[in-house]
């Protein structure tokens, strides 16, 4: 048994979260690239996506990136400014420098910096106006250059030219779009019409159009931009009157997001919300005038291109990146960041802001489960086979990603449907599962708020030829939304049968899918069919017990308990006091490698615990929990909070081992990720963690000292649990509550599958073996309840 001095947590880290929020920085002739993720940067190679460096000397977030004399500037959101370098040693940080903002005024954006020494930031005012300011990285005063009032958000609303002559941003100008070039170097004339025409600010108002991107021609006075109707207009001699011309050259199918110049200025490429990137050819006499590259599977935000010209970096919404050769024009590698794709995290957000409790428990049910299926579609799996992590990337792909290097693995096409951004749905992942060997992986996917387009596929791994290999697919496996899938946990799957599969949905039916392999190709079907006892009531959640003997189902607030081959109601576990409904679950154990002793839920007013032998209810903590997880290795439950808490504690006993402060954020999804083999008497973990603020993938790791031995010191530590240890106020409540939570009336609140209200002994210790723990009390009871009335009927 594990106590609190044995276990320890460390550092938070973070695995990976949003790198598309601000444009990447393509070096040393587009072999690497370095991008922006929250407070790091991120240093990986193009072609392979592998990762090199890490640069995390920031304490904020970091809001831009460039390259000047050699040398890299990265500045935060407080006006930090890092100048390093990477060596063959690594990366070495040479001056640290602290911009002296205007007041109440942070740095949204990083523009440009020079090669002699001015710097361009962003900056967002209390107000919500934002300014494009200039100064001298050389002064400390606050002595700003105003270019541009009230630019609009974004990295690709402005842009200078290749040596700084000039710059565009865009900007409002009443209920008008417009954006705005700005001479910026011309002298400080305080009496604007002494100033040259090739010295003043220009502006150009977009009349029906919106304009949503702007770019400036490296060379040359000439402004690319593009608006909401998906144009390209080219805009020449924009500081003469008389010779200023444009030229309109086409239109995408949506808004075009970005526009950027070769490094000569003789083309043009532009992207768009469609995931189409266009080649432009702006030199006259060319017969070939635009190129189209095929459609990519995801929106595109920012364009970055190498100082060579001959890499071209397409940032993508889902947190994705696409390599384009710009000599031939095709794609040649796509890699992703770990985080929540934009649609998902849309979603999520909209999930925690109506999250608010009703006035009634009745009034919250259906509201709490229509929207927790948008919140359980976010996946955080485990791989068994590659050791790594699986998540959600561009629709329809799961990315495996190795924890243990850093790297992408692969990409996983689920759907095999292509993505088009203008259509009104699109399909999508839903849910995956892997059986403990990871050779056979079972994925839902569906087209939203359309239950009968849902697809239940079954995965078999290809060994021989080295990847995933969908063997079964059905269509419309339920009537509902279904709400998940799980497969049995068994042993290797190549000597054996095939795991069962469990799936639910919210009219309450769960059915049970059975697999066998026949040459190598697994076919499956559904085996055993069932509803919830009491009607059709929405099916929230499903676990199996480790040992796979034993599954249950979640039907709003009440829990049935079920035996599989064939599938078996065994009963049911309710409390009067419990209204709220399960969001999560999970069966736990005294120790490794012992039989399952109770069932806690995760419901969002508190953690409750019921023992499987006696259906009883072990103990009720009131917390805001969001999340639940469970390590089998080391017998420990992990349950996230509202107020930005993550407990461990072990199931049987509520009092918490450890308690992990994640900041002013939740952890909306837990999985725990077992850790290479270290040295005896030494167990380590760590929990993975998505962040409702940041929408990050962290990690937190979670060391047991001694726990190879647990099982052999139970009987031990039982024993030494006589010295009371320092109870803190969550313990203390817990310790009170477990003497009137579960009254003796209560312990008959539950129906068993034969219908009567006497449990029979056999049933318990046949059911439920555990050879950890004395004979529970409810069996007590059952016996001297039979003994008296045996010695009644004596008498």
């Amino acid at each position: 048994m594990i106590s609190e001095e044995q276990l320890s947590i460390g550092k938070i880290k973070k695995e990976g979260g949003c790198m598309n929020y601000c444009r990447p920085l393509l070096f040393d002739s587009g072999r690497k690239a370095a991008v922006i993720c929250g407070q790091e940067i991120k240093i990986l190679n193009v072609s392979d996506g592998i990762q090199d460096h890490i640069f995390y000397h920031q304490r904020r977030r970091v809001v831009g990136l460039a390259l000047s004399n050699g040398e890299f500037h990265s500045c935060d959101e407080k006006g930090q400014i890092c100048i390093w370098q990477i060596t063959e040693k690594g990366i070495t940080v040479s001056k640290k420098i602290h911009l002296p903002l205007p007041n109440k005024s942070t740095v949204e954006q990083l523009a440009n910096i020079s090669e002699n020494g001015r710097v361009s930031i962003v900056a967002r005012f209390a107000s919500g106006e934002q300014q494009l300011l200039s100064k001298s990285l050389e002064t400390n005063a606050k002595d700003y250059d105003v270019l541009i009032n009230n630019i609009v958000s974004g990295s690709n609303s402005f842009s200078f030219s290749k040596h700084r002559e000039f710059c565009v941003g865009l900007m409002y100008q009443g209920t008008y779009s417009a954006f705005e070039v700005v001479p910026t170097k011309r002298p400080n004339q305080k009496n604007k019409s002494l100033l040259m025409e090739h010295q003043r600010k220009k502006r150009i108002l977009a009349q029906n159009r919106t304009f949503t991107c702007v770019t400036a021609h490296p060379t040359e006075f000439t402004v690319a931009a593009g608006d909401n109707y998906g144009g390209v207009e080219v805009y020449y001699n924009v500081f003469d009157k008389r010779y200023r011309t444009s030229r309109r050259l086409g239109l995408h199918r949506l808004a075009t997001s970005d526009l950027l110049f070769s490094i000569n200025g003789s083309e043009l490429y532009s992207c768009s919300q469609q995931g189409v990137l266009v080649l432009w050819a702006l030199r006259q006499g060319n017969a070939k005038q635009k190129q189209h590259l095929p459609q990519l599977d995801s929106p595109m935000t920012h364009l970055s291109m190498d100082n060579a010209g001959a890499v071209l970096l397409a940032t993508h919404t889902d947190n994705s990146f696409s390599v384009v050769d710009v000599v031939e024009f095709k794609l040649v590698n796509v890699f992703v960041g770990l985080g929540v794709p934009v649609s998902v995290r849309e979603q999520v957000s909209r999930f925690f802001e109506q999250r608010a409790t009703p006035a009634t428990a009745e009034a919250a049910l259906p509201h709490t489960a229509g929207d927790r299926s948008k919140f359980d579609s976010v996946i955080l799996a485990y791989d068994p086979r590659t050791k790594g992590v699986v998540t959600k990337s561009r629709p329809g792909h799961l990315h495996f990603y190795s924890t243990d290097t850093e790297q992408q693995l692969f990409l996983v096409d689920v759907v095999h449907e292509n993505f088009r951004m203008d259509a009104a749905t699109y399909r999508d992942v839903t849910h995956v599962s892997f059986s403990r060997d990871g050779c056979v992986m079972v994925t839902v996917d569906a087209m939203e708020g359309d239950p009968l387009s849902q697809q239940l596929k079954f995965w078999l791994f290809d060994h021989q030829n080295q990847r995933w290999r969908m063997d079964t697919s059905v269509l419309c496996p339920h009537s509902a939304l279904i709400r998940g899938c799980e497969l049995q946990p068994q042993g290797d799957t190549s000597a054996s049968d095939l795991p069962l599969c469990l799936t639910y949905c919210t009219e309450g039916v769960l059915k049970l899918w059975k697999g066998c392999l026949d040459q190598g190709v697994s076919q499956w079907a559904s085996a055993w069919e069932s509803q919830c006892w009491d009607g059709h009531k929405p099916a929230t959640c499903g676990r199996w017990s480790w040992c796979g003997q034993v599954l249950a189902v979640a039907h709003l607030q009440s829990v049935s308990v079920w035996r599989p081959q064939p599938l078996q109601w065994n009963f049911q576990l309710s409390h009067a006091r419990l209204q709220e409904p399960v969001i999560d679950m999970c069966f736990s154990s005294a120790t490794k490698g012992s039989a399952v002793t109770c069932l806690v839920e995760c419901r969002s007013t508190g953690v409750t615990s019921w023992c499987l032998r006696s259906r009883r209810l072990l103990y009720t903590a009131l917390l805001p929990a969001v999340a639940m997880a469970y390590d089998p290795d080391a017998a420990v439950v992990a349950v996230s909070t509202a107020t930005g808490e993550i407990m461990l504690f072990r199931g049987d006993e509520g009092e918490p081992l450890k308690t992990c402060h994640i900041g002013p954020t939740e952890a909306f999804k837990l999985l725990f990720l077992p850790l290479p083999a270290l040295p005896p008497r030494l167990l380590s973990t760590r929990l993975f963690f998505f962040s409702s603020s940041t929408m990050e993938l962290c990690s937190i790791p979670v060391h047991m000292c001694g726990s190879t031995s647990l099982s052999s010191t139970v009987g031990a530590t039982k024993l030494n649990n006589k010295n009371a240890k320092k109870e803190s106020q969550f313990s203390s409540m817990l310790a009170h509550s477990k003497t009137v939570e579960a009254p003796v009336e209560s312990i008959f609140s539950f129906r068993v599958s034969d219908k009567s209200s006497v449990l029979p002994s056999t049933f318990i210790t046949e059911d439920f073996e555990d050879t950890c723990d004395l004979m529970s009390q409810l069996s007590k009871l059952v016996l001297d309840f039979d003994k008296k009335a045996a010695s009644l009927s004596a008498r």
